[in-house]
């Protein structure tokens, strides 16, 4: 056996006997994954983690497994029928709850034009008796609700009060427990990850703070700990087990996407009892837990003055990150472009992302190039912190910044922490051909 699945083992064997030991009286406990989005079992590299994922929730002993959306690419009834397969097949002595919802992507097959169609595929691959549900594991209430559009993009309001419904009857039956309500989509401008949508997620969930809100969609790195949310109520997204998003201001976000593709599938493990709500995260395509030691923990009952995931964390205790003494770099011309190479920066948590600024000597002292936005670009934390390169590199396409030869120019280089804070940059020359 690999050393790396011997490694994964023996995670996965920790954390559980860690909750039994130090945790005797937890009630619950629930697997998270989401965006698994394949479109054929037969040809998928997901399609063999997903009984990775399964077997690893079956070892941590979980009652219920939550899917958040998007289990298909484009609603092929195959996929849901290899989903249950797999799941058959790895819960066979005793199953844990399914709870499903349906993402954007389980509404587009194209064989299936009405919104009902599209409904009863889901439905009847997963035994399902309602869309819209409230559930009961272990004495705890999850609410799960859908999109409500034809194509799975959107909330529609005259289903907002049958949501909402929902939420407050389950808050009123669970008395001081917290209630866990999911759907795909997550509220704007929550959890990393949500600064698409137009807020009706946020809406339905307004009036509300006993409630934990699960979502999926963004595919966004759960390493970054703003994947979890406090405010008026606690939300955390789910990252991914298809592919990795990444911020639209990156300059070389698509190239960090593609070389990243499939190598940050990731899956959650939540345990409650009377006292907190832990969850931890773990990479399956790595085999390894992230943050082993430090998992969200969210101290109950759910009361918004003990929140500590909130905006204010942003300027609690955060160091900037710094670079190396004697840290260099070096441009070199490249096709399309040039390449920046350089001795990354450290943080105690990681770099996330770096600023870009350029000079240009003008004979007697450098001035500042005038550019339309700052030029950003991201670290390779996606791919595991623990394997961040310790010299990076990124390309400048010519498209981002154009050099003009024969021209001397000098590189700021600027690192950024997960909550924005900067360190102290470095410069690099080049002397463009």
């Amino acid at each position: 056996m690999k050393l790396a699945s011997v490694r994964w083992i023996a995670a996965i064997v920790a954390a559980f006997v860690c909750q039994l030991s130090i945790q005797a009286a937890e009630e619950l406990r629930v697997g998270i994954f989401g965006d698994w989005q394949i479109s054929n079992p037969a040809r998928s590299s997901s399609a063999s983690l997903l009984k990775d994922i399964f077997t690893s929730m079956k070892n941590l002993g979980v009652d219920a497994v939550m899917m958040t959306g998007d289990v298909a690419s484009g609603g092929q009834p195959e996929v849901y029928e290899f989903f249950m397969k797999t799941y058959n097949e790895v819960f066979a002595d005793q199953k844990p709850e399914l709870l499903m919802v349906m993402g954007n992507h389980d509404f587009r097959n194209k064989k299936y034009v009405t919104r009902e169609e599209k409904l009863k595929v889901f439905m009847d691959a997963f035994k399902m008796k309602e869309l819209d549900y409230v559930r009961t594991v272990k004495g705890y209430k999850f609410v799960a609700f859908n999109p409500t559009s034809t194509n799975g993009e959107q909330y529609t309001k005259e289903h907002f009060p049958r949501f909402q419904k929902m939420i407050s009857g389950a808050i009123k039956e669970s008395g001081n427990k917290p209630v866990f309500v999911f759907s795909h989509f997550p509220a704007y401008n929550t959890v990393y990850g949500s600064v698409y949508g137009k807020g009706a997620v946020s809406e339905i969930l307004k009036p509300f703070s006993k409630i934990v809100y699960i979502s999926g969609h963004s595919h966004w790195p759960i390493a970054d700990d703003k994947s979890i949310y406090q405010n008026k109520y606690t939300a955390f997204q789910t990252g991914t087990t298809s592919w990795t998003e990444l911020e639209p201001a990156f300059f070389n976000r698509k190239k960090a996407m593609s070389s990243g593709y499939g190598k940050a599938r990731c899956f959650l493990y939540m345990t409650v009892n009377d006292k907190e709500i832990k969850v931890r995260r773990f990479d399956v395509s790595a085999k390894r837990e992230i943050k082993p030691n430090r998992p969200w923990i969210i101290s109950l009952p759910l009361d918004p003055a003990t929140y500590k995931y909130t905006k204010a964390r942003a300027g609690l205790n955060r160091k900037a990150p710094e670079f190396p003494a004697k840290a260099a770099g070096e441009a070199v011309p490249v096709k399309g472009g040039v390449k920046l190479v350089f001795d990354a920066a450290k943080h105690d948590d990681f770099v996330h992302s770096y600023a870009l600024h350029i000079s240009q000597w003008d004979g007697k002292a450098w001035q500042a190039v005038p550019v339309k936005k700052e030029l950003l670009f991201c670290s390779d934390f996606f791919l595991g912190i623990e394997k961040m390169k310790k010299r990076y590199d990124v390309e400048i396409p010519a498209a981002t910044f154009q050099f003009e030869a024969g021209k001397r120019y000098q590189l700021e280089i600027i690192p950024i922490e997960s909550y924005g804070k900067r360190g102290k940059g470095i410069f690099v020359e080049y002397n463009a051909k």
